[in-house]
């Protein structure tokens, strides 16, 4: 498991932050920031995975789902290690929810690690 907190910072519609984040975008190209700060509850072996799910059935049109199986695969293989469905729902039994799930070492811009008994940067 994993405990922490999570900042999610979006440029608004002037290309700027709101609040103390006013001027964080104006020297970046980015639209959005993921922040994640915590630790993990036991140490970790392996690759550690980011993604997301949704917790309903996707139902794509003929059109929809080829594009969206044209980009999974084209994704695959700009990036190894990508996992991803469109979701198993057998009868009433969902086997598996819509995802998609890439290393993180391989989606994210930076890493700050802090050493047991440092303090984390604000």
């Amino acid at each position: 498991g994993f405990k922490g907190r999570v900042l999610f910072l979006v440029r608004n519609e002037s290309g700027r932050g709101e609040g103390i984040w006013e001027n964080y975008f104006i020297s970046k190209r980015r639209t959005f920031e993921v922040k994640i700060q915590g630790q993990f509850k036991r140490p970790v072996n392996g690759i550690i995975y980011i993604g997301g799910e949704i917790e309903r059935q996707m139902r794509l049109g003929l059109v929809s789902a080829t594009i969206s199986k044209a980009l999974l695969s084209f994704i695959n293989k700009a990036l190894s290690g990508v996992h991803a469905s469109f979701g198993q729902i057998t009868g009433n039994v969902v086997e598996e929810y819509p995802h998609i799930v890439f290393p993180l070492t391989q989606v994210v811009d930076g890493f700050h690690v802090t050493p047991p008994g440092q303090t984390p940067p604000a």
